[in-house]
This record gives C-alpha cells, sequence and structure tokens, in this order.
C-alpha cells in the first residue's frame, strides 16, 4: 500500500509541478549525473545492494533514438547483475504524460517505465526507488 502512495504522490507532483516533455526533447543520449536512492520502508537489509546500484547507474547512458528504439549502456565497471538489464537494449519506446514507456506492442510497453521531471532547470529520470539527474550530449 505504502508504494502505491509513493508512486501516487510521485506522479501528481511530476504532473502538477513538473513540465510537460516532448518527444523531440528526449531524442538523444543523455548520460546519468547524479542520483538518489530511496525505497523508504522497502530499502535493502544490504547496504552494499544500494552501493552496487549507484556504482552501475552513475554515468551510465540512456539512448533514445528517432526511430524509436531505445539503449541503455553502463559503465564498464558495473556490476555484474547490472547486465541482466541488457534485454532492454534494441526495444521500443514511446512518451506518454512525461512518463516513457519501453518495451513492445506485444508486452504493452512494460519492460520499464521512467517518470520523465523537469525542475530548476534539469531533467530527472525516475525509477522506482531511484531519482537520476539526466544531461543530454
Amino acid at each position: 500500500m505504502k508504494k502505491i502512495i509513493t508512486l501516487f504522490i510521485l506522479t501528481i507532483c511530476t504532473i502538477g509541478f513538473g513540465q510537460n516533455i516532448k518527444k523531440t526533447e528526449l531524442i538523444g543520449k543523455w548520460t546519468t549525473n547524479d542520483l538518489i536512492i530511496d525505497f523508504g520502508d522497502t530499502k535493502p537489509k544490504n547496504e552494499n545492494i544500494i552501493r552496487e546500484l549507484k556504482k552501475g547507474f552513475l554515468n551510465s547512458e540512456f539512448d533514445f533514438r528517432e526511430n524509436g528504439k531505445f539503449y541503455i549502456k553502463f559503465p564498464n565497471d558495473k556490476p555484474t547483475f547490472m547486465g541482466e538489464l541488457a534485454f532492454l537494449n534494441d526495444r521500443n519506446w514511446k512518451l506518454e504524460n512525461n512518463q516513457i514507456k519501453v518495451g513492445t506492442k506485444e508486452d504493452n510497453y512494460n519492460l520499464m517505465h521512467i517518470l520523465v521531471q523537469k525542475a530548476n532547470g534539469k531533467i530527472y529520470f525516475i525509477i522506482p526507488g531511484m531519482r537520476l539527474e539526466m544531461n543530454k550530449r
């Protein structure tokens, strides 16, 4: 129930205080400059997991191509388990209400959802439990 409430609040904040993002603004390569990880009450008991997530996502690259294809690239020293996310490469992406949806028509674009927030001149990608500050290259 707390997860639902948290997602609801994030959605309201994004819609209420953020600005609408256009697909043309997203096309290109984005690099993670900074990130905040907060799982709330569902925080992993092992702090090492949080450190590994930070290591894997910091300086990662999200590539949204004009042809609708999505690619994600992690740093070379990424944790081993981050390699499992390679299945997201060469999938399709679309933008609906400031939310990027990655997948295919068959899976209803449900492989990955990223809320996009524009605030204080910065762009943030919000993935459940993480807020990534992004820079477009």
